[in-house]
């Protein structure tokens, strides 16, 4: 089921902004369920996409400050942070 949920998140993405809160939100609630193609796909997007690179980064930075975790989540996170962190530095998060 998580796995088509996650298909039709992106299938039906208009904005990869929403797709990206989408699969974080998705990793967050069905942690265990979410296989690795899941979490891998979500970076993929994010790396091929530069106008949600620095709204990724920036929403995983504020999920830390969740004391929740999953690996799956922590997985995402150190990816984009360690590709992407470099957007936290400052400003708003932008919906680009």
């Amino acid at each position: 089921m998580v796995l088509k949920v996650a298909i039709l998140a992106e299938k039906y993405a208009t904005d990869y902004t929403w797709y990206v809160d989408v699969i974080l939100k998705l990793i967050r609630i069905a942690g265990n369920y979410v296989s690795e193609e899941i979490w891998y796909r979500v970076i993929q997007v994010v790396v091929n996409r530069e106008d949600v690179q620095g709204y990724a980064a920036k929403t995983v930075f504020e999920a830390l400050q969740n004391p929740t975790y999953h690996e799956n989540m922590v997985k995402v996170e150190g990816y984009i942070l360690g590709e992407f962190g470099n957007f936290i530095a400052g400003g708003e998060r932008s919906r680009t």
